[in-house]
């Protein structure tokens, strides 16, 4: 291993979403950290590749990795040792296997069970040899962390998210070599986010602080919490990155005109120099056609939604956007959300309905008879995804969820709340709310839920009040729209504030 004890040694995970304002990042680090060098783990192909090439200097630089590339080794692997594979349970968790494979929309496409995922090579090789493809993928992510944190001590991991096996990898790594990891994550209150260290979106570190009885919260932090509350009771508002994705746009004729003129590049590609040929790949002319006809089906699928809220007591349960890591990373055992629909359909009280709403973002991206099977559960009503949310949980006689915003919201607003994953953000609170992911067992939760007192105020102005004094602004635009775009000031303070906080994380190892 090298030890450079004047070295900080770190490990940044770039992707097309996360590419200029990593590079911004890592130029921002190094005049902060001098002895700062850095390892890339990108996703995304050449393109991330080239570019972290071209924008970072190579002095910064200990190695880059293509993670495209190094996945097609993985999958070659026919020699697959299970019993190192199994070695890990012990290093990491006994379930560590399940919960990387079910991570990952690609070699775990098979878990998909309620979204349509972008066609992949690697979901195609998956579920054709789904006895060794999975074993061979994983050994040679195992391998490749393995050795990179053998390499190197490293004082600092950071992953802009962990929605993948290999972000989830080496999450795990840095637990177990005691490397401090933190991951961007949404605290689902307007446009504050965190640097947390649990790669399941659990927030562990507000959670510590909640806990702690002593704990002594700033005045201005207190006043925001306040003005936060009243004025969400008076005028419920959608935190910033839900707003972003529901007045986001889509264009299918710039779909299908992208997705024709890739096609006649890709099939002319022996025209073209070797290095532009060897970026153009099958799976991104799949890509662009999967997006066109999504789109396109979005104009026949109102049908499928009841237009009107019935007359009758009901239980909320908003579906999630699948595939996505709320589900797949945060709740790996409850990714079949038709189960879990039907399970509460035969749980909920004699006297109510399951209203199931869905979400906007995922129209067109639900599997063929995905609401047809949804629509034919007893007691279950699918309504449109333009009804107002907060209505909806104002109506409600509980609300239910699996990892999603509307939990939050239903406490923000005086309902009694059932979750299904321990690992919710806010599944800690005493009140309120019955956490139970045995879905076999909901019949029972609804009765403990007509039993539980309400989330009292001062709870949620705690947690409110930690929210706004440890959480930091993000405009989502900076890493989901064109970042060259975004406002200079935006730019610069978000930059300022991860590299202020990372700065005294890697001071402190």
């Amino acid at each position: 291993m090298i030890s450079n004890k004047q070295t900080k040694d770190c490990i940044i995970f770039f992707a097309p979403a996360f590419l200029q304002v990593g590079c911004d990042l890592v130029h921002s680090l190094k005049k902060q950290i001098p002895n700062f060098k850095l390892t890339a783990i990108c996703t995304g192909g050449y393109k991330t590749v080239d570019y972290v090439l071209k924008n970072i200097d190579n002095k910064l630089l200990n190695v880059i990795y293509n993670l495209e590339q190094e996945e097609k080794k993985w999958v070659k692997d026919s020699q697959i040792d299970y019993d190192y594979i199994k070695s890990f349970e012990n290093k990491f968790s006994i379930d560590y296997f399940g919960r990387v494979l079910t991570a990952d929309r690609r070699v775990g496409n098979g878990y998909v069970t309620g979204g349509l995922s972008r066609p992949s090579y690697l979901a195609d090789l998956s579920k054709k040899n789904s006895s060794t493809i999975p074993f061979a993928y994983i050994q040679g992510g195992l391998r490749l962390f393995e050795n990179i944190f053998a390499e190197r001590k490293y004082s600092f991991v950071f992953l802009y998210v962990v929605a993948s096996s290999p972000a989830l990898l080496i999450s795990y790594f840095a637990n177990y070599h005691k490397v401090t990891f933190r991951c961007l994550y949404h605290s689902r209150i307007n446009d504050r986010n965190f640097l947390d260290s649990s790669p399941f979106g659990s927030l562990d570190l507000l959670k510590k602080k909640f806990l702690d009885k002593n704990l002594i919260i700033g005045e201005k932090a207190k006043k925001e919490a306040n003005k936060f509350l009243i004025n969400f009771r008076q005028k419920p508002v959608l935190p910033d990155y839900s707003s972003y994705f529901l007045n986001k746009r889509d264009n299918i004729l710039k779909d299908f005109i992208f997705y024709v003129a890739y096609l006649l590049i890709y099939n002319l590609r022996i025209l073209l120099p070797k290095v532009h040929r060897q970026k153009l790949t099958k799976d991104k002319m799949r890509h662009k056609f999967f997006y066109f006809k999504r789109n396109f089906l979005k104009l026949f699928l109102n049908e499928n939604f009841s237009k009107e809220i019935p007359n009758l007591k009901f239980v909320y349960f908003p579906l999630h956007v699948d595939p996505e890591a709320s589900t797949m990373v945060l709740s790996p055992y409850h990714t079949n959300q038709l189960a879990v629909i039907e399970n509460l359909s035969k749980s909920i009280p004699s006297d109510h309905v399951l209203l199931v709403k869905e979400h906007i973002p995922m129209i067109g991206f639900r599997p063929r008879d995905f609401y047809k099977t949804i629509r034919s559960f007893p007691r279950v009503i699918l309504v449109s995804p333009n009804f107002d949310q907060f209505s909806l949980i104002s109506k409600a006689s509980y609300v239910c969820s699996i990892t999603g915003t509307a939990g939050l919201e239903g406490l923000l607003l005086r309902k009694k709340v059932l979750l299904i994953s321990k690992d919710t953000p806010f599944s800690f609170f005493k009140t309120g709310l019955i956490v139970e992911s045995d879905i076999s067992k909901l019949n029972q939760s609804f009765v403990d839920l007509k039993n539980i007192e309400y989330l009292d105020d001062k709870s949620i102005l705690k947690y409110l009040g930690i929210i706004f004094d440890d959480s930091f602004k993000m405009n989502n635009g900076l890493l989901w729209e064109k970042y060259d775009e975004q406002p200079k000031v935006e730019k610069d303070t978000f930059i300022a504030e991860l590299t202020k906080q990372m700065n005294t994380l890697i001071h402190s190892t």
